[in-house]
């Protein structure tokens, strides 16, 4: 592999978005790499406001001939009234070349840019008021930026039960799961590995609970590797160790683990196609529901698991992997794998993005946007739109999506493989390289 020779700049405010980040397509990025040290820019027009339900659109497109729908827009965070979200785009100078994403902090209900940062060295973590990216904080509301004492590590996500944010740090004999103030570097807690098992992978919470992996070497000489060993669910106010779940099951790579928290339930996927393990967020105590559904569809080949809603609710789409036709939706009961309720849709499955509210169920299809109500499944509104959603609904191999708050000052993290929802708005990526927000409102009387 070539080595960029280009020079990269350090991370500030900018009015414009203009240097590459992740690289997110392989060909995409070779391509880029023959074209030397050129950047792709990225331009923007202003939000519109079309009415009949959208509350603000906006496009993108870069130069080289670039387009933007070929690379993920994946929204960091919302946060009360400001949406935190980043391009991926190829990287520039080498096929694999990784300089971080480009951000963009917006008003939420206007969708205006009110400031950017570019060139950025590492993954950003949003807090209530404050984005932080390595050693330098970024007030949300004004981009004023200002230094802090300790560096964040990649992969910090916020902490729900005490405002700042939860990290691993430390090198990998000594790492340490740590609830952190960011501003001082005080610690509420901080919880040391055990020997010969270290913190590893994503980190899962909610204000009910602190999930975390822990990996550990298997195998001998040259044939050493890391796997995960087990899941460890921790009290988010003491940072007290509630219980440990073993991850054992054959090699299970730290990329082929996934987990989730959402509410009182922890979900573990222990490989990307399953078997799916849902477990009591206080106790630990196995939700057999999950096991029993996720056996069943990896026989079946069928379904594909769209995310976990509120109240140990879980929602999936049967489809088939010939057509790749998403032909129902189902609510299915986490606890004892009973179905709540099934709906009929005849979509392709690439077309479809799914939203949870802790009432409601949004089906956006392309131009069409459905809602129902999560208890019933009830029919309770529908709208067409004068613009064509991009899908986003995922496969077996998606990562688990929490049901989202309606808390307005909530923080809510999200992904590029959902929309949004939050303060009444559900904010999705369009076709045509677009970025949009829908008045949920209008369906719901």
């Amino acid at each position: 592999m070539a080595t960029s020779r280009c020079k990269h700049r350090r991370p500030g405010i900018r009015r414009s978005i203009g240097r590459p980040g992740l690289a997110t397509i392989t060909a995409t990025a070779i391509m880029f790499g023959l074209a030397g040290c050129l950047a792709p820019t990225l331009s923007e027009s202003s939000p519109r406001h079309p009415g009949h339900g959208v509350a603000w659109l906006l496009r993108r497109s870069l130069n080289m001939n670039f387009a933007v729908g070929d690379s993920a827009i994946e929204t960091v965070a919302v946060s009360g009234k400001y949406l935190v979200d980043f391009l991926e785009v190829p990287g520039s100078g080498e096929a694999y070349g990784r300089i971080g994403p480009t951000v963009t902090v917006r008003d939420l209900a206007s969708g205006r840019t009110l400031w950017t940062l570019g060139s950025i060295s590492g993954m950003p973590a949003v807090t209530a008021r404050t984005l932080y990216i390595d050693k330098s904080g970024y007030d949300l509301r004004t981009g004023r930026q200002f230094g802090i004492p300790v560096r964040i590590p990649p992969g910090s996500v916020p902490d729900p039960a005490g405002g700042g944010l939860l990290v691993i740090a430390g090198p990998r004999a000594h790492r340490s799961l740590v609830s952190l103030n960011p501003r001082t570097g005080s610690t509420r807690w901080r919880v040391p590995s055990r020997s010969r098992f270290w913190f590893c992978g994503q980190i899962a919470a909610s204000r009910a609970a602190v999930a975390v992996m822990r990996c550990g070497i298997s195998g001998r000489g040259q044939y050493t590797y890391v796997v995960v060993k087990e899941l460890d669910c921790f009290d988010p106010v003491t940072g007290r160790l509630r219980w440990k779940y073993p991850l054992i099951r054959g090699v299970l790579p730290l990329s082929q683990v996934l987990v989730t928290v959402a509410g009182r339930t922890v979900v573990a996927a222990e490989r990307p196609d399953g078997p799916w393990s849902a477990m009591d967020a206080r106790t630990g105590a196995t939700l057999p529901g999950l096991t029993r559904l996720s056996n069943w569809l990896r026989t079946h080949q069928q379904h594909a698991f769209l995310g976990l809603g509120p109240g140990r609710t879980a929602v999936l789409a049967e489809s088939y992997p010939d057509d790749r036709a998403l032909r129902s939706l189902h609510v299915i009961d986490v606890t004892d794998g009973r179905l709540l309720w099934t709906t009929p849709v005849w979509h392709p499955l690439d077309r479809v993005t799914v939203g949870v509210t802790h009432r409601m169920l949004y089906e956006l299809n392309g131009s069409e946007l459905t809602a129902y109500s999560l208890r019933s499944g009830a029919a309770i509104g529908h709208l067409s739109l004068p613009v064509t959603f991009a899908g986003d609904a995922p496969g077996l191999n998606a990562e688990l999506v929490p049901g989202r708050a309606e808390d307005p000052a909530e923080l809510i993290a999200g992904s590029q493989h959902e929309a949004l929802l939050a303060n009444g708005l559900l904010v999705a990526r369009t076709r045509g390289s677009g970025l949009a927000a829908i008045r949920i409102g209008k369906l719901v009387r």
